[in-house]
C-alpha cells in the first residue's frame, strides 16, 4: 500500500463528491466486497475507529466502468432501434 493520503474516509469522499454518506456508504461496501478498494481501520484518539478505503487497481477500476458504460450503451441503442 503505497501512500497514506490515497486513504479516503467516507465522509471525505462525501465532501469530494457532493453526494450523501448514504450513497458513498452503499457504494463502496459494494466495491469493497467486489475486491476493487483496500480498506483499513483507523483508531480515534477519542475512542472508536473509521474505515478509509483506496482503490486497489486504477487501470482495472476504469476498465470496469468503461465495459459497464458500454454494455449500456449497447441496450440504449438496441431499445431506439426498436422504438
Amino acid at each position: 500500500m503505497k501512500n497514506n493520503k490515497d486513504y479516503c474516509s467516507i465522509k471525505k469522499i462525501s465532501k469530494c463528491t457532493k453526494l450523501n454518506l448514504t450513497t458513498i456508504q452503499k457504494t463502496v461496501k459494494k466495491m469493497y466486497e467486489k475486491k476493487i478498494l483496500f480498506r483499513r481501520q483507523k483508531n480515534l484518539p477519542s475512542g472508536g475507529y473509521i474505515f478509509e478505503y483506496k482503490i486497489k487497481n486504477k487501470k482495472e477500476l476504469r476498465e470496469i466502468v468503461k465495459n459497464i458504460i458500454q454494455t449500456w450503451s449497447n441496450s440504449f441503442e438496441a431499445e431506439i432501434d426498436r422504438w
